[in-house]
């Protein structure tokens, strides 16, 4: 079989979501060739897929500008979709010259509309998946703007071109869309490991996870306290000497699954990539909110409903001020009760339906 995935480099979450789906095919069904369009770098969509692939390193989607992590540029979000509408039958063009190009057999979309609607114009069976779509991210930003109505029409329009659309919990509502499928979580997990003793660090001892995904959002240690028996893991970027009790996690030549997967706590914002795999870990969140973000309030609930997840705010990430909470959150860790099914379950239903040649 022949596969092209889109995926959106809107931060780290949908190729989080990509990744498990795409290994899953790989295992039940004889690859010939996989495209991967996607506007990472290569070095960072090396790093999600290890399986042999083309890259076409074309931008799949708007998405949402942002100004960092937690804020958007809803100005920049309407003009963008603006054009988008003004372009949609060149752009569309564009893509279903990419899709003769490869002659894919199936394509699989996280999470472009246009690329759907290339592939219903060729005859060629596409099915979307994620946990949110743009057309209700655009519609929770820019309702009432002139012609809003009609760009939310047109996206809703064109991920309905898809065979089907499979939504991963924990998902927004979609009400314009008509595909919908529902299937489990989607995530990849670490392997359980001693970190205390491998850091060599005294116990007892706390490890607390610091990851605000994919999209810069720079925090100045310097001002925070000390805190007792505990040592924090930081893996973005960050331009000083970190304080004594910081520790790089990119230095420490332990994949940040493990991390994950083993810590007392993380510290984060509401993403689907960092929420999800804390759920399949059972590890406890403290997560700093976007407020605005369309898609936030069913992510919190969802991980409420699994595991401890409590919200800070910006003064007390900025100080430190945060030794309450950080206390009783690394007491939190439970056994996980989330199992990361989603990409089984996406890739059944696309084996039931296509019935390919094994």
């Amino acid at each position: 079989m022949r596969v092209y995935c889109g995926i959106s480099f809107h931060g780290f979450g949908h190729l989080a979501q990509a990744a498990p789906v795409i290994h899953e095919l790989t295992q039940r069904i004889r690859i010939d060739s996989l495209t991967l369009q996607c506007c990472a770098p290569p070095g960072e969509l090396q790093r999600w897929f290890s399986y042999p692939h083309h890259h076409e390193n074309i931008e799949t989607d708007v998405g949402i500008p942002m100004f960092d992590a937690l804020t958007a540029n809803e100005e920049a979000t309407y003009q963008q979709y603006q054009i988008q509408l003004q372009e949609r039958p060149q752009r569309i063009k564009r893509l279903e010259n990419l899709l003769r190009k490869h002659n894919p057999d199936l394509v699989l979309s996280n999470n472009s509309p246009l690329l759907s609607r290339a592939a219903a114009n060729l005859a060629i069976p596409c099915f979307h998946f994620c946990s949110l779509n743009w057309a209700d991210i655009f519609w929770g930003y820019c309702q009432g703007k002139p012609n809003a109505n009609e760009i939310y029409q047109s996206l809703c329009s064109d991920f309905n071109a898809a065979d089907g659309f499979f939504r991963l919990p924990p998902y927004m509502p979609m009400p314009g869309l008509t595909n919908l499928i529902d299937v489990g979580p989607v995530c990849r997990t670490g392997q359980t490991r001693d970190l205390i003793r491998e850091l060599r660090l005294e116990k007892p001892h706390h490890l607390v996870l610091i990851s605000m995904g994919g999209m810069p959002y720079p925090i100045d240690f310097s001002n925070w306290p000390r805190f007792k028996n505990t040592t924090f893991l930081y893996g973005g970027v960050y331009s000083h000497e970190l304080p004594p009790n910081f520790l790089h996690s990119r230095e420490l030549n332990i994949p940040h699954l493990d991390l994950m997967f083993n810590c007392d706590l993380v510290i984060t914002k509401p993403g689907y990539g960092t929420f999800v795999e804390a759920a399949c870990s059972g590890t406890p969140i403290l997560y700093l909110p976007r407020k605005d973000w369309p898609e936030e309030p069913w992510l919190i609930q969802w991980q409420q409903d699994k595991t401890y997840c409590q919200e800070i705010s910006a003064e007390q990430l900025r100080t430190g001020n945060l030794q309450e909470e950080v206390s009783q959150g690394c007491g939190q860790r439970r056994a996980p009760i989330v199992k990361p099914t989603g990409a089984t379950d996406i890739v059944d239903h696309l084996l039931a339906t296509l019935k390919p040649t094994q």
